[in-house]
């Protein structure tokens, strides 16, 4: 029913929700933390795969820490457990962390990215700092009295004084005990992550992590140092919700429901049939005529045939009672150097290599071997520059397949791959078919 669109929202594990293979998913809401940043880029990664915008919501305390920390231990491998121990840190530093998110993550996965992304809670967020030298060099000094030895709630319990039973009677006399009273647990927290973040703590990715001085914490003590530090808010909300097209929200249901009915009649995700950025434009320029929805995205010449007079009726018919003109004349035209800049900014550095050995007269077999992969991988990386012009039909398709392919497709549709393939003879691939479907779409 979620993939059919009959209900807007599911809820579910993991190991479920993994399999959605879903491009209009608009949100997605983390109720608990992933165990590294791996998963949890996979699993964001489900939002928004229709090239519109799509939030992503986790809620974290630094308890799921300690809850997931059963989880990652691998009994009788101190190694493995290490390992994804370090990992689980990571998450929780990127889920504390006061950067641009996007900048973390990319950084993480050894890319590079400018300090804002204009998207994230961090970056569109207003933040107010403050001098926060003192503040510091308290959090520090305790650090330094306490050799090192303890994390983080153990050094609030001494900036702030707590004389629970977990708190050493020696470390209450310590120069430290007592001094931060003033600053709520929260804040603390808070600005003791910002110190790490920022490089003058330090702490380790052990099974239980402490504190420790880093090479930049002797300035900050020494008051050669000053150091700014984010005010603490007193509620905190979710931010980056980024704005779509302005489109008629009206004429966009009345097309999505258009879509669920083809859909149901042909016993098929909604999605395949046009994603959402397809509505939205139809929503958005009120095309008028069969010329104008050649220049809507997703009508390529099957989906025209198959589907344009359908979706053109509603559009027209929608117009006319409303008296709205058509604003395909503010619709940009990218040219073909502007397509292909788009294409590529969106292109993995993987399908660029099978791309730039392609280039150099290596045959397909050739890469697949080359680089260890299957033949239909390598074919899928190559159709993908079908759209933006750096790779032509001919180059993967011969023109007697190509013209066989597109006789399939007009019987078949092109929903599923199976019964064009039985229809064709032996050696025409799955990945000429899948090059030829991607040819029709977008020319």
């Amino acid at each position: 029913m979620f993939i059919k669109d009959q209900v807007n929202i599911i809820v579910a594990t993991i190991a479920f929700g993994m399999g959605i293979d879903k491009s209009n998913v608009r949100y997605v809401v983390h109720m608990d933390m992933p165990k590294n940043i791996e998963g949890y880029y996979q699993e964001t990664g489900r939002a928004g795969r229709d090239g519109l915008p799509g939030d992503a919501l986790l809620f974290y305390s630094r308890a799921d820490v300690i809850k997931l920390r059963d989880f990652v231990t691998v009994d009788g491998n101190p190694q493995r457990t290490r390992i994804m121990t370090q990992k689980l840190e990571k998450m929780a530093a990127f889920a504390e962390s006061f950067v641009c998110r996007r900048k973390f993550l990319l950084n993480y996965f050894d890319e590079e990215h400018p300090d804002s992304c204009s998207n994230c809670d961090r970056c569109t967020g207003v933040h107010t700092t403050f001098d926060g030298t003192v503040i510091a060099q308290k959090a520090l000094s305790a650090v330094y009295r306490l050799e090192g030895r303890f994390g983080i709630r153990y050094v609030i319990d001494i900036l702030r004084g707590s004389r629970t039973k977990r708190v050493r009677p020696y470390h209450q006399t310590l120069p430290t005990f007592g001094v931060g009273k003033d600053v709520s647990v929260r804040a603390w927290r808070q600005h003791i992550n910002e110190l790490i973040h920022h490089g003058y703590l330090n702490r380790t990715a052990d099974e239980y992590p402490v504190l420790t001085l880093t090479g930049k914490s002797r300035a900050v003590l020494k008051g050669e140092k000053t150091v700014r530090l984010t005010v603490v808010e007193e509620k905190e909300t979710f931010m980056g919700t980024v704005k779509t097209k302005e489109h008629d929200i009206e004429l966009f249901n009345k097309l999505r429901q258009l879509r669920s009915q083809i859909a149901q009649e042909e016993r098929v995700p909604a999605y395949l049939i046009f994603s959402d950025a397809t509505l939205v434009e139809l929503a958005t320029y009120f095309p008028q005529s069969p010329e104008d929805l050649h220049n809507i995205t997703g009508f390529g010449t099957i989906k025209m045939e198959k589907y344009g007079r359908a979706f053109l009726n509603v559009v027209t018919a929608y117009c006319r009672k409303n008296a709205i003109s058509s604003r395909m004349g503010h619709k940009v035209r990218t040219s073909r150097r502007q397509r292909i800049k788009r294409t590529l900014s969106g292109t993995t550095d993987t399908k660029l290599i099978s791309l730039n050995m392609f280039e150099q007269g290596k045959t397909i077999g050739e890469i697949a071997r080359a680089r260890q992969f299957a033949l239909s991988t390598i074919e899928g990386h190559l159709a993908s520059f079908i759209p933006s012009g750096h790779i032509r039909i001919e180059q993967l398709v011969s023109k007697e397949h190509t013209a066989l392919i597109q006789k399939a497709i007009s019987q078949h549709g092109t929903t599923a791959l199976k019964p064009i393939k039985e229809s064709l003879p032996e050696e025409i691939s799955y990945g000429e078919i899948r090059a030829v479907i991607v040819y029709e779409e977008t020319h």
